[in-house]
């Protein structure tokens, strides 16, 4: 995550114009067409839904500081009205409420709110984070509940949680797609100082086509500029590549740096998240391991959970690891691995009809030789983590059999990149083929 961080800072200070083109595109997707009403509930703790006639609602304005002590809780009730010039397009709700939020349609969650997770966040827009909230009624009304929580940022709380705006926004469906077209070329030409296939003749090529491409943006003419690029992007391979698959997931520590409330509240948001992302792109996959987590949605949100049990039945929600929970793997005796995997299946054989053959733990540090043995006793065949990748000494493969002192084996795998977190931009893919192209080079 470091490498591909400075790689983007690095990147972009090479290409200023660049740079600026590409925020300039950024800040056009979204229009602001009119304001929101907000009020407000707070609270050291969560307040239950049903409890909310209890509490009166206090009108605040952007600025409002919700939350000043962590882990501090609010809802959120906003209202507000599509303009009728706007009401047969695209609209949406903005948000940047300083902190994590779900939101409601009546009973049923329907979006989150979330802060920066990743690198290519901070190219969202309309600022980093998941600020976008699908809540605008067909008729055009604004009538919802947010249930907000203080969970700063990777354990770091700072100035406490305000409401910085509020507003509804016109989306521009073809500027957004022109968009994400456009920066992931950007970034490609991020990776030319690394990338063994950008030698400065194709470096000058990928230039031009973004300044060719921006005029056309520039003066209007948007469908000519996609056309500029659609060129590249259909260009024929000539080289020898690698196939990358990318499944959508949300590693969630059901215990770390928040109140076990906290985890269950997140968990609810992370299925929130990923039923609304299946129902809006076809084919999307979201992966998702911890019988704990999904049991812990089943007894708080058990429409939710109904969601979830029809997209793991259609494919779209795939099962991973067979554990209750993502294990340690030091601490533990064989027998409480093994017990890991009797209640993580039994959960997911009675709930969803079927389970994971692959055990998932991307987190785990360390593993005992004789967990092969043990994956294969409980009916698993594959086994896949990052963690490794975080030693002094570099493990050496990527995917391999792992073979356990009794002789049992299981297929591996260990992503090149060593993250969990991958954001599947030319940064991380780079990164990931450099390590992959390495190992190939070498002879056995």
């Amino acid at each position: 995550m470091i490498e591909i961080i400075k790689n983007l800072v690095a990147g972009m200070a090479k290409h200023p114009i660049i740079l600026r083109r590409v925020l300039k595109i950024k800040e056009k997707v979204y229009e602001k067409i009119a304001p929101l009403t907000v009020t407000a509930v707070t609270s050291d703790e969560p307040i239950k839904k049903s409890d909310l006639y209890k509490y009166e609602e206090k009108p605040v304005k952007e600025g409002f500081c919700w939350a000043e002590e962590k882990f501090g809780a609010c809802w959120f009730h906003v209202r507000g009205q599509v303009p009728a010039e706007y009401a047969s397009g695209h609209n949406a709700v903005i948000m940047n409420i300083g902190g994590e939020g779900l939101a409601y349609d009546g009973d049923e969650t329907v979006d989150i709110i979330t802060p920066i997770l990743s690198v290519s966040d901070v190219l969202q827009p309309p600022t980093a984070g998941k600020r976008v909230l699908e809540i605008v009624k067909p008729d055009g009304q604004v009538d919802a509940l947010i249930d907000c929580g203080y969970n700063g940022y990777n354990g770091k709380f700072i100035n406490g949680a305000t409401l910085k705006y509020a507003y509804i926004a016109k989306v521009h469906d073809d500027i957004s797609k022109y968009y994400y077209d456009y920066v992931t070329i950007a970034l490609l030409l991020c990776t030319a100082d690394k990338n063994r296939r950008i030698d400065d003749k194709l470096q000058k090529e990928i230039k031009n086509i973004l300044c060719d491409s921006y005029d056309e943006f520039s003066k209007g003419n948007l469908s000519a500029a996609e056309d500029i690029l659609k060129k590249y992007y259909e260009k024929k391979q000539d080289y020898d590549s690698v196939t990358y698959t990318l499944i959508g997931h949300a590693h969630l520590d059901l215990a770390w740096l928040w109140p076990e409330r906290e985890s269950k509240r997140k968990a609810v948001r992370t299925f929130t998240n990923a039923i609304s992302t299946i129902e809006k792109n076809d084919g999307y996959v979201f992966g998702a391991s911890q019988a704990q987590m999904f049991e812990w949605v089943k007894e708080s949100h058990p429409a939710l959970f109904e969601k979830i049990k029809k997209r793991v039945a259609d494919g779209s929600i795939s099962l991973q690891g067979g554990m209750w929970v993502e294990s340690d793997c030091n601490m533990p005796s064989g027998e409480s691995l093994i017990r890991q995997f009797c209640y993580g299946d039994k959960f997911f054989l009675d709930n969803f009809g079927k389970t994971s053959d692959t055990v998932w733990l991307p987190d785990a540090f360390g593993f005992p030789a004789t967990l092969p043995q043990i994956i294969k006793g409980v009916g698993k065949d594959n086994f896949a983590t990052i963690k490794i990748t975080w030693n002094k000494n570099k493990f050496p493969y990527q995917s391999f059999y792992w073979v356990a002192p009794d002789g049992s084996k299981v297929l591996s795998h260990v992503s090149p990149e060593g993250t969990y977190c991958n954001d599947g931009t030319p940064l991380a893919i780079e990164k990931s083929e450099r390590k992959i192209f390495r190992k190939k080079r070498k002879k056995p």
